[in-house]
């Protein structure tokens, strides 16, 4: 199953490009199971939603965006820059915790580096000791 996510299209999508998208395709998620087991696949996520829980609970195993921490991460790393919210990624501290609630198996995923968040040399995130 295919879900859109929430988000805009990256900058390289040309403007011109934009207008002849579909609104709320510019991100998806994927769901994916066999033999009564499912796994949720949720590369980048702007906002969690009831409905995203609900589904989320139905599944064995969350993949899900860990790019930020915080909202104001990036801004506070290199003096300046956008939000979390504001490029489309929920940080896993704040708004994201509500995927704790979920009984399913989480594993925090960024997707454009090789950043763990809970490896053995990473220092813990001080808001959840992980």
């Amino acid at each position: 199953m295919v879900i859109a996510t929430g988000g805009d299209y990256p900058y390289y999508v040309q403007n011109g490009s934009r207008s002849e998208l579909q609104e709320g395709s510019a991100v998806i998620g994927l769901i994916a199971g066999a033999q009564n087991e499912k796994a949720a696949f949720l590369p980048s996520v702007k906002d969690v939603t009831d409905e995203t829980l609900e589904l989320l609970d139905s599944c064995d195993l969350l993949l899900m965006d860990g790019t930020f921490w915080t909202d104001d991460e990036l801004i506070r790393i290199q003096g300046g820059g956008r939000t979390a919210h504001e490029m489309g990624h929920i940080p896993v501290s704040g708004a994201g915790e509500a995927v704790f609630q979920c009984s399913v198996a989480k594993i925090f995923i960024q997707s454009t580096q090789t950043r763990g968040c809970c490896t053995e040399n990473a220092a813990p995130a001080p808001e959840t000791g992980i």
